[in-house]
């Protein structure tokens, strides 16, 4: 997610779990449709002390909630606490939502209604309490930013959409090389890929909880009528015919094409001299298979078929890991449906197979 704000002329800082940086918050909107990476993306309100339930509420009433708090939206509040005086988070949550409504109350009777008509998405409050000194966010998004609202069916162990963003970032694709993903079960990939490489937002015409807020600034760009297809060639392939037709329902809603093929990873060839295989592999332990041969035909394909070629694979043990090349670095590893998975490079056709600037 840094190398995305970057990108957007933000200053980001990486902290454990989080990134975090400076943006009005008029922009969330835009921001929000924007990003492809997070999970979520939150305005912080209000950092201090509280060490009871009414100081608490106090705190609460006290903020400036005029630029952000749609007086006519249901509010919820989610609370984690450590190591604080209040501990109870149900006991938490319940006096912060009092507070909220009063808050509601106060700025309808001060003539902040709002326009009428639809009521507005509801907004989400998340309390952090860490010894005794609170952290109040609000959520711009609403439900998760992974739920892009193209997948229709999951299928089986599958990667989540800004997971999948979050790949293409690690590999430094920047939509200008062909790519490749021979494991692409209902999709994720590939349409990730080819949003990023036509510019659509990975979001559609979804709306945001920040879309309601006073101060926002309005960004709710529409689909185009026509699919889009990637000016590079994007493959997804998968032996599961299934998979492959779930995958091309789910780029039709998206609003993208891509090549997809029902093909044993066996048979895969490149479709240009250079590019980018990325690839979720079954990782057996989840789907209760024998996946060594799996991986170690993957490596031979590899080997024999892409020279020039930079790969990037999920794998969550080492040894299977060597089976596809054993000059595998591991970039980064992650928790992923109760596994610790990493995420593998290669370049292959390079003297040491583990390249400098990824």
């Amino acid at each position: 997610m840094a190398r995305e704000l970057a990108r957007e002329g933000l200053d980001p800082r990486v902290g454990r779990g989080f990134v975090a940086f400076r943006a009005a918050p008029a922009e969330a909107p835009r921001l929000v449709r924007r990003l492809r990476t997070p999970s979520r993306l939150q305005l912080v309100l209000h950092e201090g002390r509280v060490t009871s339930l009414d100081h608490l509420a106090s705190t609460l009433r006290g903020l400036d909630w005029a630029p952000y708090l749609p007086v006519r939206a249901e509010v919820s509040v989610e609370v984690s606490t450590r190591g604080s005086r209040l501990r109870h988070r149900g006991t938490v949550a319940k006096k912060a939502e009092h507070a909220l409504r009063d808050v509601q109350r106060r700025l309808r009777s001060e003539g902040r209604a709002g326009p009428p008509g639809k009521p507005p998405p509801a907004q989400r409050v998340h309390l952090r309490l860490v010894d005794d000194e609170l952290t109040v966010n609000l959520d711009a998004s609403g439900e998760p930013l992974h739920k892009r609202g193209w997948r229709r069916v999951p299928g089986r162990a599958p990667l989540r959409e800004n997971l999948a963003a979050c790949l293409l970032e690690l590999a430094g694709w920047e939509g200008d090389e062909a790519l490749v993903d021979p494991f692409c079960g209902v999709g994720t990939i590939p349409i990730e890929a080819t949003l990023r490489a036509t510019g659509l937002s990975p979001h559609g015409s979804r709306t945001f909880a920040c879309d309601a807020w006073p101060c926002a600034v309005a960004d709710a760009p529409g689909r185009s009528r026509r699919a889009l297809r990637a000016e590079v060639p994007i493959v997804g392939s998968d032996r599961e015919g299934m998979a492959v037709a779930r995958a091309e329902e789910h780029a039709r809603a998206a609003g993208v094409e891509v090549d997809w093929r029902v093909l044993d990873v066996g048979d895969l060839e490149p479709p240009a001299p250079t590019g980018l295989v990325v690839a979720n592999p079954p990782y057996g332990h989840r789907l209760g298979q024998s996946v060594g041969g799996v991986y170690a035909t993957f490596g031979r394909v590899l080997r024999e078929r892409f020279d020039g070629w930079r790969v990037l694979f999920l794998c969550p043990d080492p040894e299977l890991a060597r089976k596809v090349h054993r000059g595998a670095e591991c970039l980064v590893t992650f928790p992923s449906g109760g596994l610790r998975v990493g995420a593998y490079a290669l370049e292959l056709g390079a003297p040491e197979a583990a390249p400098d600037d990824w």
